[in-house]
């Protein structure tokens, strides 16, 4: 068994893996994929525990643009990087391992913490990351994280692997809407 550990920045490769017939090969795609910068939210720790403004700060992800909205959530939990936690960044993760984007009905994301979550009484919870990161995040982008995500079936043939069709296409436009919290 071969592992390798990855980590994918904004405008680096992506590895897709696809098993192809005819002759039988296992091929690994290393796509160019523009990948969507992302505001997570953070909570400024010295600022907090001095009771000063801001306390919840932004920084930059680089996200999967098929896949914001969840990506968004995964990197709450994954927490800063070294860099920002030395610049007094953390996370409050409120007793919960994760969160999954469930739904979006008339503007209002539905999340579900999982691995139980308990404030303990604490003003500042995994909610008050979670609800301005995705409020960042453009409405119909959300949507996009819960369209079924296609399969590759092991006689698929990715289309920048057909001979004859050069690269791929992406579609890009201005995204409008933001979700709203109750």
């Amino acid at each position: 068994m071969v592992s390798y550990g990855l980590r994918l920045g904004l405008g680096t490769p992506n590895l897709h893996v696809f098993e192809l017939t005819g002759p039988n090969r296992l091929v690994i795609d290393i796509a160019r994929q523009r990948l969507a910068r992302v505001r997570i939210s953070f909570m400024h720790v010295p600022n907090y525990n001095a009771g000063r403004q801001p306390e919840i700060v932004t920084a930059l992800r680089a996200i999967t643009p098929s896949r914001v909205g969840q990506g968004a959530l995964d990197a709450i939990f994954a927490g800063p990087t070294a860099g920002e936690r030395a610049r007094g960044l953390g996370t409050v993760r409120s007793g919960a391992t994760g969160a999954t984007l469930l739904r979006i009905t008339d503007g209002v994301a539905h999340v579900r913490l999982r691995g139980g979550c308990a404030s303990n009484g604490a003003t500042f919870t995994v909610a008050t990351l979670i609800m301005p990161t995705l409020k960042a995040v453009p409405l119909h982008r959300l949507r996009q994280d819960l369209r079924p995500q296609r399969a590759h079936a092991a006689a698929h043939r990715p289309p920048r692997l057909d001979p004859g069709v050069p690269g791929t296409v992406a579609a890009s436009g201005r995204l409008r809407g933001v979700p709203r919290f109750v």
